[in-house]
């Protein structure tokens, strides 16, 4: 029919089903088709909302540069667009704010990170639009997340209450156990770095703690545990971080038995998961596209040997809590369990030996540092 604006909005509702999917493919597909018509027509708004959505797919694609200069370019033109469609401009602005310090953070630039969710805050709490204000909760959450990797605990701890009461009061599951998740890991840090700074020496699990420092882990543990249960509830895949974290925490507490049940799960998570999803890019994949099976553990499934990289990749905190070649051999073993060739109790030395190896805080402790 020549409805060059209806291609365009086809295009990109179309493009945004499949990325609500992991279908990144065909939703950069579409959304570059929505993006060129765009510019056909002179529909500047249209084009950064194009922008931003082709931001989102690299971003989860890891392909931060690309993502970067996506964001750049769709914030420039909602701030050319403030005088004409006021706060409706502002307020897409403030989302690329935002998409922008989640991939900083994703890099581990996390000052750069830090300035741009603040810009996204005041901008939300400037509009009150309904979707900005859920959208503040979101950033919120990763000023806390940013803070705890740079080893300001107090700040991320007040961010992630913040987050807390106002997921609570608009009733957004995901930010419920974002918060809960990111609570536990900032008290659990805190409590590890200031007991490090007390003592010269840490002790082994379980032996010779002080009262408020245990206190303190059982308040983390307690978080973890309310993410966990939220995350199955909802079916979020944060439940993963959560388990992988509770497992850790319980083990500095010296409960040996809550820590391998906590790691047991999320190990049978991981293998459950694993046939249709890349663990680069959660990208999920069909019978069309076969994916690459890693040779290390039979479990994991990549896109491609770049997404392979993608998830052993350094510092990326944000997509994983930790990097797959760090569980890679656990998957392995664990594969046998969930077959039924061996039992979970022949794989409890390698359990405890992975725990004893401190890797989550070790990879924490790495951020702080290189901040």
């Amino acid at each position: 029919m020549g409805d060059r604006q209806g291609v365009l909005n086809a295009c990109s509702n179309l493009g945004d089903c499949y990325l609500e999917t992991n279908r990144l493919g065909k939703a950069i597909n579409l959304h570059e088709q929505s993006l060129e018509t765009a510019k056909e027509i002179n529909d500047r708004e249209g084009e950064g909302l194009e922008y931003n959505n082709l931001g989102i797919c690299h971003w989860m694609l890891g392909d931060y540069e690309q993502t970067i200069d996506f964001y750049e370019q769709a914030r420039t033109i909602a701030l050319s667009l403030v005088e004409k469609m006021g706060n409706t401009a502002k307020e897409r602005a403030g989302d690329v704010c935002q998409n922008l310090g989640l991939s900083y953070e994703s890099l581990g630039q996390y000052e750069k990170a830090i300035g741009l969710l603040e810009q996204a805050r005041a901008i939300a709490q400037q509009v009150k639009s309904d979707r900005s204000v859920r959208f503040a909760v979101r950033s919120v959450g990763a000023l806390g997340r940013c803070k705890t990797s740079i080893g300001e605990y107090a700040q991320a701890i007040t961010h992630h209450t913040e987050q807390w009461e106002n997921a609570q009061e608009l009733n957004i599951p995901d930010d419920l156990v974002g918060a809960a998740l990111g609570q536990g890991v900032s008290l659990w840090a805190q409590a590890r770095a200031e007991h490090h700074a007390a003592v010269a020496a840490f002790p082994l699990p379980g032996t010779g703690y002080p009262a408020a420092y245990i206190e303190s882990l059982r308040n983390a543990a307690r978080w973890l545990r309310t993410a966990s249960e939220l995350a199955d509830t909802h079916r979020l895949a944060q439940q993963d971080d959560a388990l992988l974290h509770l497992s850790c925490v319980s083990f500095d507490l010296g409960e040996e038995t809550a820590a391998l049940e906590a790691l047991q799960k999320f190990l049978q998570n991981e293998v459950e998961s694993a046939c249709s999803q890349c663990r680069g890019c959660r990208q999920r994949r069909g019978e069309d596209a076969p994916m690459l099976t890693c040779g290390g553990c039979g479990v994991a499934k990549f896109c491609s040997e770049k997404h392979q990289r993608l998830a052993s990749r350094k510092g990326d905190r944000l997509r994983k809590a930790v990097r797959h070649k760090d569980v890679c051999s656990l998957l392995k073993k664990w594969r046998r369990v969930a077959q039924g060739k061996a039992t979970a109790e022949s794989c409890t030395p390698d359990l405890l030996e992975f725990l004893r190896q401190d890797i989550l805080w070790r990879h924490l402790k790495i951020s702080c540092d290189d901040t």
